[in-house]
Order: C-alpha cells, then sequence, then structure tokens
C-alpha cells in the first residue's frame, strides 16, 4: 500500500541478452560478479522509488550460446533469485570450466517502479558488470 492506502502496482520486465568473455570466467568469478550485479540492481531499484522486490530471477546458461546442446555438457547453467532487499541473492545450477560465451536471462517483477526506469537502471547496471 501507497501513503494513500493506494495498492502498488507491479511493473514486470524481462530481458535476454549474450554474454561474450574475452578471458574465460570461472564459474566462481561468474557468481561473484552476478552477485555484484544484483546488490548493485537492487540499490538502484530502491534509490529510484522502488518498494518491493516481487522477484528478480534469471539465468545464465550455455544452451542457447553458439556451441549449441553439446555446450551445456562441458559448461552447465547458473540459475539466480532475489525477493527482497534484506536477503541475498541465491544461486542453483553448476558450470565447469571457463565460460567464453553465455545467454543472460532475467525477469523482474517489482512494486512501486516504472518499466521505464526499471530498463533504464538495468541498462547501466549490466553494463556496469558485463558490457
Amino acid at each position: 500500500m501507497t501513503k494513500n492506502n493506494e495498492p502498488l502496482e507491479p511493473t514486470a520486465f524481462a530481458i535476454k541478452e549474450n554474454l561474450i568473455f574475452t578471458d574465460a570466467l570461472l564459474a566462481i568469478e561468474l557468481r561473484s560478479r552476478m552477485n555484484s550485479f544484483l546488490l548493485e540492481m537492487t540499490g538502484e531499484l530502491k534509490n529510484n522509488g522502488c518498494k518491493l522486490i516481487g522477484h528478480i530471477k534469471g539465468l545464465i546458461s550455455v544452451d542457447d550460446a553458439e556451441g549449441g546442446d553439446d555446450a551445456i555438457n562441458k559448461k552447465g547453467h547458473l540459475m539466480f533469485s532475489i525477493t527482497s532487499f534484506e536477503e541475498g541473492a541465491r544461486f542453483k545450477g553448476k558450470m565447469q570450466y571457463g565460460v567464453t560465451k553465455a545467454v543472460f536471462k532475467i525477469n523482474v517483477i517489482v512494486f512501486g517502479i516504472d518499466y521505464s526506469t526499471v530498463e533504464k537502471i538495468f541498462k547501466k547496471v549490466f553494463s556496469n558488470h558485463f558490457g
């Protein structure tokens, strides 16, 4: 609810981006980079008026990246999820070897902030960590 007892409206944002790394990233490095991305993303959302996170979930996968079906057997995937400003991100999945190409998919549902602001924040934070 807002100060005037009006319900908060949800904003949904989703996007798919290709990731290309000049030097292969180990799974632990990719997870660390994702954690930093999510911390900055949630901080920016809150600073720009977001009142509540429904969820921010996504997947970094080699499935759809160049290399086809064979690549997942060698590289794997990393799922991520965050549902509040107070809790840290949760990660699932397993990646092996170094990752040079992957597909990044994210789905964001937040309350109290409009779509264009969420999109602007995503582009800025994505560029900071993966650009």
